[in-house]
């Protein structure tokens, strides 16, 4: 399945059952990868896995420093849960399985030969600028997890961000060579089990933890801890995933902000936007305007007479 952004206007899911990763470079729009890595002391291992989405299921609606429009991305909006079961293979979007047919097992295999304590974690997907004559249709994007400092912010640009972008497609394309099609799988992963690996995350593709020195934070979050998710846009702005201020649920996000968490423990991982309920009006405001309706036919009913 390869959606472009231009095609997202009816703000439906464009993955969840993808039987091949899709490309920054050529689809402008990649698979979203978990990728899980120990590159510390001998014992060198990591993880990567076709989460079933893809960039633009993330993309909040916006509207570029050059006037392009952005259409909101499925997952971006508030009232969002998904969870990968990488145990069970299985992926659920607000309770409901969306993708039962993957194989998540890399996830259990470098769980069982890591240093738990020194393995990171993040979120990685990018799409190469696309235009077509004179039209653009979408900037450099990169997605990213962590939590960025504003000065950090403030230090990323747009060379950065479309540098960013070129290290983030090369990962994923790097990544198809490994997960090529499996008949009965929509989703699969790879376990690289020595740094010497091709598959080995922070070697693929020169990547490196933080996109070559294109980010000016890590991508990496120590296991059972929650992270942020952020876009790149090529013009030089960043945006926060689900950024709600006034959420209900608090207590499950990090910084007010969409919070993915890796439960190391439970070997799952989440997906969670700010809960927003709208508003119920009272009975008195019903009430009122009831009056208001019946005084305004009255007035007309005198006023035709």
């Amino acid at each position: 399945m390869k959606l472009k952004l231009i095609a997202l206007a009816a703000l439906a899911l464009s993955g969840a059952a993808q039987a091949s990763v899709n490309s920054g470079w050529t689809d402008f729009n990649s698979s979203v990868l978990f990728v899980a890595f120990d590159n510390t002391g001998t014992s060198k291992s990591s993880a990567f896995v076709d989460l079933g989405f893809n960039l633009s299921d993330f993309v909040p609606g916006y509207t570029t420093a050059g006037g392009q429009t952005i259409a909101e991305g499925a997952l971006s909006r508030t009232n969002v849960s998904v969870v990968w079961n990488f145990s069970a293979n299985t992926i659920t979007f607000n309770g409901k399985t969306v993708a039962a047919k993957n194989d998540f097992s890399a996830v259990s295999s470098f769980l069982g030969g890591t240093q738990q304590n020194e393995a990171r974690w993040g979120i990685a997907a990018a799409g190469i600028r696309h235009q077509e004559g004179e039209v653009l249709i979408a900037p450099d994007l990169a997605l990213t997890s962590g939590t960025p400092t504003q000065t950090q912010l403030n230090g990323q640009d747009a060379g950065f961000n479309s540098n960013a972008a070129a290290r983030g497609s090369d990962l994923v394309d790097a990544a198809a060579k490994l997960l090529a099609p499996n008949v009965g799988i929509d989703n699969g992963s790879y376990y690289a089990d020595n740094g010497a690996d091709a598959g080995f995350v922070p070697r693929m593709a020169q990547f490196g933890v933080n996109w070559q020195a294109n980010l000016k934070w890590q991508m990496g979050t120590a296991l059972d801890k929650k992270t942020n998710l952020w876009l790149l846009d090529g013009e030089g702005d960043e945006w926060a995933i689900g950024n709600q201020a006034d959420a209900e649920n608090k207590a499950d996000l990090l910084n007010d902000k969409g919070t993915f968490h890796f439960d190391a423990v439970n070997n799952t991982l989440s997906w969670t936007t700010p809960t927003v309920t709208a508003a119920v009006p009272e009975p008195e405001t019903y009430a009122l305007a009831l009056i208001g309706l019946l005084a305004v036919g009255v007035a007309r009913r005198r006023a035709a007479r």
